[in-house]
């Protein structure tokens, strides 16, 4: 099956990318293997406090580390992977490709802090808490190229700035989650506030340029009404 996207191009143009198979003829002949299983290990330490007002705090330490990580290729395109595609397979006009890989190592670290209270409050209980997430991953190994696409040039990368971008830093590194609930015997509110760290995204238009995009923390909130009229019947 090849399926296709846009994607940038030599000076930023858009140009069809095709999703390829590792078994696909264009994939193998530009040096894809059959993937292998990811293998992973992962250390865990955590500890959790609680008292009798009602108070209770859970923080936990985390390290994954991924072998052979299952990650798509960098579009692997320019007029050599072109002219090559014609001249073996006979399949002209192939702008750029791209499929899995086994490419790289990446360990990620993180923490997790949960702390939650509640309380009885206008003949309710108010349950009040606070998570917060804080994770940074990093390739800590990249596979050589396969030999066809160093004789290609430059541009032609098993995997570039762009994958590594998306496994380090197109994704916020922290998130933090508020939560106010106030239930009764017939009503619920609930309020939440969401904030996402910044994320970075990076693209490669060839030629050196690489340029960046960074999109600065954001806040969503979440509002949530309920009533119970019957005991079989809420809106």
């Amino acid at each position: 099956f090849r399926g296709s996207t846009p994607s940038f191009g030599e000076g930023g143009q858009l140009e069809q990318v095709l999703n390829l198979p590792t078994d696909d003829p264009i994939a193998e002949l530009l040096g894809a293997s059959e993937l292998e299983a990811e293998e992973s290990v992962s250390y865990n330490l955590g500890f959790v406090y609680r008292n009798d007002a009602g108070f209770r705090l859970t923080v936990d330490f985390y390290r994954i580390d991924i072998d052979d990580r299952i990650t798509l290729s960098e579009r692997i395109g320019g007029d050599a992977v072109t002219d090559l595609i014609d001249s073996s397979l006979g399949i002209p006009g192939v702008l750029g490709v791209r499929f899995f890989t086994n490419a790289v190592d990446t360990q990620t670290d993180g923490f997790d802090v949960v702390a939650e209270y509640d309380f009885d409050v206008a003949s309710g209980n108010l349950a009040l808490s606070a998570a917060y997430n804080n994770s940074e991953t990093d390739v800590v190994s990249v596979d050589a190229n396969p030999p066809v696409l160093d004789d290609l040039g430059v541009g032609a990368v098993l995997f570039g700035v762009e994958e590594l971008n998306t496994l380090e830093s197109a994704s916020p590194e922290d998130k933090l989650i508020l939560t106010a609930h106030w239930t009764s015997e017939r009503w619920s509110l609930l309020a939440r506030g969401t904030r996402w760290g910044e994320a970075t995204r990076v693209f490669n238009f060839g030629g050196g340029f690489e340029p960046e995009q960074t999109y600065g923390a954001e806040w969503g909130v979440d509002l949530d009404v309920e009533f119970a009229a019957t005991d079989q019947l809420s809106v």
